[in-house]
């Protein structure tokens, strides 16, 4: 799970990403409010949005994984 209010960069990234994932908001939100909001996100390896996680966003409460 991430919380996109963490960083402004990482639901650009998660988007770029290729990966798998879904807002937890159930209602259409609009873009800054589904930028800001928790994504559960299906990780893999190998992948660069992963390996940025795991790498610039350890430690910085980016969200559990």
């Amino acid at each position: 799970m991430l919380d996109g209010a963490a960083d402004p960069e990482l639901f650009p990234r998660l988007l770029e990403s290729g990966l798998k994932h879904r807002c937890l908001f159930d209602a259409k939100i609009s873009g800054a409010l589904a930028q800001a909001s928790p994504h559960i996100v299906a990780l893999k390896h190998p992948n660069g949005f992963t390996d940025w996680l795991l790498t610039q966003g350890w430690g910085k409460s980016y969200g559990i994984y």
